[in-house]
């Protein structure tokens, strides 16, 4: 095979790092690169399959036999560039390019290229503009596998994407879409599934019956569960802290004091309601209980423990019987409802007086004087 060349001649030394090439076709080529004119050519071609190594890179070798034999079959990439690194950066002035001439290749543009280091970017700014013949993109490139794109790399949307070694989004920023590991958000929310958290004070999860919803800006309630709707809601609580809910289960015990008769709806609580022996006096407050409150016939002799009731436990204008079997009584003085017949126990004596307006003393039986 005959090849052809081009050279390159520097005034002095680079570092080189890489060689690209645009070509219309796949083609048959190897490198020679050396640092001074009187130096002995080094050049670069593929290797025993004539292909490169890992990474893109080329075989080094001492002899123009061996680089035509171990040539490189260089594969142009979409953009009909091929791109090809060297061994390890290698400082040279004089640099040359063979083709194979048999198969009519036309070399659009050879590039051999130095190493770009951060401190040669004086500027402060990498401008890439739409000014190309191709649209402006950055590319990362891990195992044939894109992991991020800076620049318009899809259709006419711009922005910046990134990948996980399985080509899945992991974020995007763009004018298109606005996403870091799988939520959406614009300048108002984020959004995943069925979770909403919004920067006006809401954060609602699930829809439907299978809603919970923490609201900053409801003008009645904070929170509820159950249903979209917080006054269909089973469960919620209003901005005054107060809860309603269907059903409620509680174990445990509520606090000394937590629960008032100002908490308790009327008629509420009722006696199926409360544990047998649960309430004693220590539970009620002095007067706490007056007879309105008592049911009629609720109190019967046989809720009532003996000696539990003294005379300092009855007030005397609110004790009447029709009858009674009082057994042996002791006291002071009985009078009957009218004033009219008194009984002196202590003085041993008994009056009665008779019914006029001013009533006249009619029997005195017992000590008299």
């Amino acid at each position: 095979m005959a090849y052809k060349y081009v050279e390159y001649s520097y005034p002095v030394t680079h570092n080189f790092e890489k060689h690209i090439v645009y070509a219309n076709q796949n083609c048959k080529i190897y490198f020679a690169m050396k640092k001074e004119y009187e130096s002995s050519w080094v050049y670069f071609a593929g290797n025993g399959t004539n292909t490169l190594n890992a990474g893109k890179k080329l075989t080094q070798y001492t002899s123009e036999t061996d680089a035509q034999t171990y040539y490189l079959n260089a594969v142009r990439d979409s953009d009909s560039k091929i791109l090809v690194i060297l061994p390890a950066v290698f400082q040279a002035k004089f640099v040359r390019l063979y083709v194979e001439s048999g198969q009519s290749t036309t070399v659009y543009e050879w590039i051999p290229s130095t190493r770009l280091v951060a401190h040669e970017i004086i500027s402060g700014t990498l401008d890439l503009t739409d000014e190309l013949s191709s649209a402006p993109l950055i590319r990362v490139t891990k195992s044939s596998v894109d992991r991020l794109k800076v620049g318009n790399f899809t259709g006419s949307t711009y922005g910046i994407v990134g990948f996980d070694s399985s080509s899945a989004t992991i974020f995007e920023l763009s004018d298109a879409r606005r996403n870091i590991g799988g939520w959406d958000f614009n300048a108002s929310q984020f959004t995943k599934n069925n979770v909403i958290i919004s920067s006006s004070g809401r954060v609602r999860l699930g829809s439907g019956n299978d809603t919970a919803q923490l609201d900053s800006v409801h003008p009645t309630y904070r929170l509820w569960i159950g249903n979209a709707s917080p006054t269909a809601a089973p469960f919620k609580v209003t901005k005054a802290g107060k809860m309603f809910a269907s059903g409620v289960d509680i174990s445990g015990t509520l606090a000394a004091s937590s629960i008032t008769a100002r908490e308790i709806a009327f008629r509420t609580v009722t006696h199926n309601n409360i544990v047998m022996n649960t309430l004693t006096a220590t539970e009620f407050s002095a007067n706490s209980i007056t007879a309105t409150i008592i049911r009629s016939g609720a109190i019967v002799t046989s809720k009532i423990a003996a000696g539990s009731v003294t005379s300092s436990e009855l007030s005397v204008g609110n004790l009447s019987a029709i009858n009674a079997n009082l057994g042996t009584v002791t006291a002071g003085i009985a009078k009957s409802s009218d004033d009219k017949l008194t009984i002196d126990f202590n003085n041993k004596w008994l009056k009665v007086w008779d019914a006029q307006a001013t009533p006249i003393l009619r029997v005195y039986l017992g000590y008299i004087a």
